[in-house]
């Protein structure tokens, strides 16, 4: 499961670069794939992203994905970005954090 904000993350390089074939590719994964299951972004997740923010100090977006992360139950947050390992109660996983 992850943000509906995640189309947007995904999509800007594909699209800057012109590349379609990538741009499908993710589109496909992440709107008619049974693997992936994308959340909304209602107002209990903007208000759980902005203590997010003010006590973790992470971007808006990284926010954004664990507030969805944590109002939806996940029990394992997979991340590249050590920084998300600031957010408390946040099962985070990444190459940086095993």
């Amino acid at each position: 499961m992850t943000s509906d904000l995640v189309l947007l993350e995904t999509r800007v390089r594909p699209l800057r670069e012109k590349d379609d074939l990538l741009d499908r590719l993710y589109s496909e994964l992440l709107l008619e794939s049974h693997e992936v299951q994308l959340l909304p972004i209602e107002r209990r997740i903007i208000e759980r992203a902005t203590r997010i923010r003010a006590e973790s100090r992470v971007r808006t977006p990284d926010a954004i994905h664990a507030a969805t992360a944590q109002e939806f139950g996940c029990v394992l947050f997979l991340t590249n970005d050590a920084r998300l390992g600031r957010v408390p109660e946040l099962p985070v996983c990444g190459r940086w954090r095993l």
